[in-house]
C-alpha cells in the first residue's frame, strides 16, 4: 500500500502536469521566465550558511543532555520554485555509532525518540530563534527580548539528566536575550546559590 507520502507525491504531480498542458505556448515561455527571475532571488536570499549556523547553535544546547543525537534540519523540497520564500524543512535525528560516527544514512523521526528527547529539542529549537529573527546579541548585552515558559521540564528525563537541564536553563537566563520561566515539582530544577533567581510557592 502506498504511504501518505506517495499519495501526496503522485496527487500534486498529476494536477501539475494537467496545469501545464493547459497553458499556451506564450504562456508556458512566460511561466519559465517568471521561474528563472525566482531562482534568481532565491540565490540572493536563501543562504544556506545560516541554517547551519542555526543548527550548530541548536545542537550546541541539545548536546548538554543528549551526547550521542545530533538534531539535522533539511529541506522538505529542495527543487521548490518557493524555495527561499516560503521554503519548508524537516527535523531528523542522526545517532553515534559504537565508532563514534553519525549515522548520516539512518536518520531517525521524532517517532522514534522518547519524549523527554523530544521535549528538550523543541526547548533547544526555541532558543535558537533570534537567530533565524536576525536579532543580534552585541557582546556584553543581556537584555531580555524574550520570554520562554517551560512547564514541567523534568518529565520523562533521567534524574541525572534533570540537574544538566538545571544548568542549561540557568545558563539560557544568563547568557542570552531569553528569560526562562518554570513550573516544576522537582526540587533539582532549583538551585537556591544562583543570584538573580526568584522562587514562587505553591502549594495548592
Amino acid at each position: 500500500m502506498p504511504s501518505e507520502k506517495d499519495v501526496d507525491e503522485i496527487i500534486n504531480t498529476i494536477l501539475s502536469e494537467k496545469v501545464k498542458e493547459l497553458l499556451t505556448d506564450r504562456e508556458l515561455e512566460e511561466y519559465k521566465k517568471a521561474e528563472e527571475t525566482i531562482k534568481k532571488l532565491q540565490q540572493k536570499t536563501y543562504n544556506n550558511g545560516d541554517i547551519n549556523r542555526y543548527k550548530e547553535e541548536v545542537n550546541k544546547y541539545y548536546s548538554k543532555l543528549f551526547k550521542d543525537i545530533k538534531i539535522d534540519i533539511t529541506e522538505k523540497d529542495p527543487e521548490s520554485i518557493l524555495k527561499g520564500i516560503d521554503n519548508k524543512f524537516e527535523i531528523s535525528f542522526q545517532h553515534l555509532d559504537g565508532d563514534k560516527n553519525w549515522q548520516q544514512d539512518l536518520p531517525s523521526s521524532f517517532h522514534n525518540l522518547g519524549h523527554g528527547a523530544i521535549r528538550i529539542a523543541i526547548f533547544s529549537l526555541m532558543l535558537c530563534k533570534y537567530l533565524a529573527s536576525g536579532v543580534k546579541q552585541e557582546h556584553g548585552d543581556i537584555s531580555k527580548k524574550y520570554l520562554v515558559l517551560f512547564e514541567k521540564p523534568e518529565l520523562f528525563l533521567h534524574p541525572k539528566l534533570v540537574k544538566t537541564l538545571r544548568e542549561l536553563v540557568y545558563q539560557v537566563s544568563n547568557d542570552s536575550p531569553f528569560q526562562v520561566i518554570c513550573a516544576s515539582h522537582s526540587p533539582q530544577m532549583i538551585d537556591l546559590t544562583k543570584i538573580k533567581t526568584s522562587l514562587i510557592y505553591n502549594n495548592k
